[in-house]
This record gives C-alpha cells, structure tokens and sequence, in this order.
C-alpha cells in the first residue's frame, strides 16, 4: 500500500530530523526531502514538529520541480535553519541581540 511506504518514508525521515535538531545546538529547524518515484515533498523539521509542500510529481511539474530547488540554493542561514543570534567560536558561544533604540547588533 503506497501509504504505508509514505508512512515508512515520514518516520525515517523524522528520525534523522530529530537527530539533527538534537546535535546541532545552533539550528531551529532542519529541511527534508522525500522522493518516492518521481513523487517529491519538502518538508520542514522544528522543536514543535514538521509540515511539508504538497506533492510535487518532478516530470509533470518539471517547472514547479527546478523553482523549489532553485529557491533552496537562494535561502540564507536564516531561511536554512540556523539561528543567527548565536555564534560559535571555538569552545565558546556568543549571543547577538538588537539594540531596541539603535539597531545596532550587540
């Protein structure tokens, strides 16, 4: 049943997420791909769970296909996962916070 193969696909999936999010202390989120035969789905892990596109079939919707990918290769730290307020260096950790008056990041 096709279902039970996307069902299979989802807990692997989310069992590699959670590892991530686990390990990688300066990462909010995760992204994920599932392609079952020309079948494909994004999908977005966080600390409170995950949602997904909807299914994507790469040889009929070849534009829809390149635009996704292409707007993974655009997507800043940010937009990846990470969280830009901490920043490592070396064994230490430093926190950046925006100055409410100036702007300026300290």
């Amino acid at each position: 049943d096709i279902t039970k193969v996307w069902n299979r696909m989802y807990l692997r999936l989310a069992v590699y997420m959670r590892e991530i999010l686990l390990t990688q202390h300066l990462r909010k989120s995760v992204h994920g791909f599932m392609l079952f035969g020309t079948q494909l789905q994004l999908w977005v892990f966080d600390h409170s769970g995950s949602f997904s596109s909807d299914t994507i079939d790469i040889t009929k919707e070849p534009e829809r296909f390149i635009r996704a990918i292409v707007g993974y290769t655009f997507m800043n730290d940010g937009e990846l996962g990470l969280d830009q307020s901490l920043r490592r260096d070396g064994e230490r950790t430093f926190v950046t916070i925006k100055d409410a008056y100036t702007g300026e990041d300290k």
